[in-house]
């Protein structure tokens, strides 16, 4: 696979629970780091990068964490858009779960987008979101008699997102183009004392991984497993909608050489793991997001977790384009109404974050701290 991008998607967990019942924990820490990175490739080869990083609890107590990191016109510089103009720009945010109050606090969000009308210049872009959070259940909160005994916990991740691929000309050969999505929920015993903090093995408990890969001919190929529901098209796709200007977001779409639409709808998917009563454990989420583009004339926009936020800054380059805040808005709009089970008693936002919010208020709350590392 050449220069394939990938993604490790966003990811909720929402509060855990056993059988039919409803789970507390005390959450005893959390930590998490956002950082994106955006890299210039020119004939391929890797040139100049732009890198921004954020995390905590170090060392000042402000939320959220955004990381964001460009080159071309995706810059922070005016840079004259012309017919060779190119740009990347790599987003990584993690908001407070406790602003949420609903279960799926919408807490990380990711999104990696370029393009390029110059015949040696590409992009690549990397995004990640990683949270730690550590957690004890009693033996009240296990319904089980003793602490030390074991139960099995089952719990919920949340997926949503979207892939919008394209080129100025019909037929051109995607090969080495791509986005690749992975996510991974690894849970670890955790053993506190007043010497420090011995660590158990750990197990991944939940593991899903999609793939878009560009083909010759101007076709796309995705592979993904059978309990991701992933739905590729054409940019028809938008009118479900039902946005006023779907219509005219579609017709463009259509009149550039080529477009292919991808959506995750939103999905709940289950997952299990055993906590012993009264024992520290953690769970942790990791996302990443990595898209790949190519050059002379060719775009890939990647979004989990949060609605588009630089899509329209990226495909109003294009001369068919009239209006690249329509576009970005009618996508958006696509993958809040687009739900892979409707009946579903999911959350109704159109954004899902990593580690959801469990019952027990933070003990933590107000002592998050963050610190922010960006360099050219």
């Amino acid at each position: 696979m050449k220069h394939i991008g990938v993604i490790r998607l966003v990811v909720c967990l929402i509060v855990p629970w056993v059988l039919a019942s409803n789970l507390s924990a005390e959450v005893v820490d959390v930590q998490a780091t956002c950082e994106t990175k955006v890299t210039e490739l020119i004939l391929g080869e890797q040139a100049s990068s732009d890198i921004s990083t954020e995390s905590f609890p170090e060392p000042t107590p402000t939320l959220p964490l955004h990381a964001l990191a460009g080159l071309g016109i995706y810059t922070t510089e005016q840079v004259a858009i012309s017919a060779g103009s190119s740009g990347g720009r790599g987003i990584s945010d993690y908001y407070d779960p406790t602003l949420s109050g609903t279960s799926n606090p919408a807490e990380f969000g990711l999104e990696a987008d370029s393009f390029s009308y110059d015949s040696s210049v590409a992009y690549e872009i990397l995004s990640t979101v990683a949270e730690y959070r550590d957690l004890n259940m009693s033996a009240a909160d296990l319904n089980v008699n003793s602490n030390g005994q074991e139960k099995s916990v089952k719990s919920s991740v949340f997926v949503s997102g979207a892939i919008l691929i394209w080129g100025n000309q019909a037929g051109l050969d995607l090969s080495g183009l791509g986005v690749e999505f992975d996510f991974t929920i690894v849970h670890q015993t955790v053993d506190i004392t007043s010497t420090g903090t011995q660590a158990g093995p750990e197990t991944t408990v939940f593991d899903a991984h999609v793939t878009v890969e560009g083909t010759s001919g101007g076709q796309i190929s995705t592979h993904h497993p059978d309990s991701i529901e992933v739905t590729v098209g054409t940019p028809a796709l938008l009118m479900s909608s039902g946005e006023i200007e779907a219509a005219i977001a579609v017709a463009e779409l259509e009149s550039l050489g080529l477009a292919h639409l991808i959506i995750l709808p939103q999905q709940r998917i289950e997952y299990e793991y055993t906590a012993v009563a009264g024992k520290d454990f953690r769970l942790s989420a990791y996302a990443y997001c990595k898209s790949v583009n190519l050059p002379g004339g060719t775009g890939v926009a990647a979004v989990f977790g949060r609605p588009f936020e630089s899509l329209a800054d990226l495909i109003k380059n294009e001369p068919k384009i009239s209006s690249g805040e329509r576009i970005q808005a009618v996508v958006n709009k696509t993958i809040e109404k687009t739900k892979a089970t409707p009946d579903e008693p999911t959350s109704s936002a159109p954004i899902c974050g990593l580690l959801g919010l469990e019952t027990v208020a933070l003990t933590l709350l107000g002592l998050f701290l963050m610190c922010t590392r960006h360099r050219k």
